[in-house]
């Protein structure tokens, strides 16, 4: 099976605000929505889990113990950001992942400023708990409504100067501007 990415519009503060709440009704909902969506088989990583559900809501995002998110950590992110909250679908998942591993490292190198260091979420995550990100098959980013205008707009410049083409960039330019369009952020992930 070829891990696909899934963009889509979302409201960050609707995540962050669970994020440090300390809410116990919060957290068993999460635990809930978790058990729901992911079949851990092992009681152990499914603990484990349910743990990083709990630091999530009792100290908030950026734990300063965590350099290195694995897959736990992004199953769990996944939740919280689907919790509660409708998202602005894309057909995004139509396409596979060296798709976009590719068109990122093509316009990488001809982005400048802040637009190069957000298209680069998109090839190798951006972490809510920890540093980074270091899985054997996926994980997840964000992106704010201002950092997806800026995206937007860095990609747009390079599409009209011919530097950057395809059918991947004019799908991921909709994309951007649909969840602009929406006042929405961006959440990304890839399984």
């Amino acid at each position: 099976m070829a891990l696909r990415p899934t963009v889509s519009g979302c409201r960050l503060d609707t995540m962050f605000q669970r994020l440090g709440s300390r809410d116990e009704a919060i957290l068993a909902q999460l635990i809930d929505s978790f058990d729901e969506a992911v079949n851990l088989q092992a009681p152990s990583a499914r603990a484990e889990a349910h743990e990083i559900l709990r630091r999530a809501v009792f100290e908030g995002p950026r734990w300063p113990d965590l350099e290195v998110e694995g897959e736990l950590h992004v199953m769990a992110a996944i939740v919280l950001a689907k919790h509660d909250q409708t998202h602005l679908a894309t057909d995004s998942d139509f396409w596979k992942m060296p798709a976009v591993w590719d068109f990122v490292r093509d316009c990488h190198p001809r982005l400048s400023g802040d637009a190069r260091k957000f298209v680069a979420m998109f090839g190798r995550g951006r972490a809510l708990f920890g540093r980074k990100i270091d899985t054997s098959w996926s994980f997840y980013g964000f992106l704010t409504l201002k950092q997806v205008r800026t995206l937007r707009a860095g990609l747009l410049a390079l599409h009209q100067d011919g530097q950057i083409q395809g059918d991947f960039c004019d799908d991921l330019m909709r994309w951007l501007e649909a969840i602009e369009s929406q006042e929405m952020d961006l959440w990304f992930y890839c399984s």
